[in-house]
């Protein structure tokens, strides 16, 4: 299971090479026209555990659909990374100038 990945969470989409889906095409399943496109922010609707069934090359087992997208087909958790807001970026910055003050084999 994926420490960011839950329902409500957005996500950027970092890959977008849905080849696998050619094998659903040739057996004649219908394949959904609206796929994840490369830096699309979506949210994520429901996390998959389990994309064992899935032809093709699957790097992760977890899977996620989106609401955006408007089906249930679940996309390789792999594929996308969590939103990092412009708040988080300033909450990170804030502890990391306290770290980055203090003398390395020091503690506060």
């Amino acid at each position: 299971m994926s420490a960011w990945a839950k329902p409500g969470v957005k996500c950027v989409c970092i890959r977008d090479d849905w080849k696998g889906f050619e094998v659903y095409e040739r057996m004649g399943i219908h394949v959904p026209s609206r796929l994840p496109m490369i830096n699309e922010v979506l949210t994520i609707n429901e996390v998959m555990d389990d994309l064992s069934h899935v032809p093709g090359r699957v790097t992760s087992n977890i899977g996620l659909t989106f609401v955006e997208l408007g089906h249930d087909w679940g996309f390789a958790l792999d594929c996308f990374r969590p939103l990092i807001t412009k708040s988080q970026e300033d909450d990170v910055a804030l502890f990391r100038s306290l770290l980055d003050a203090l003398p390395i084999g020091e503690s506060a």
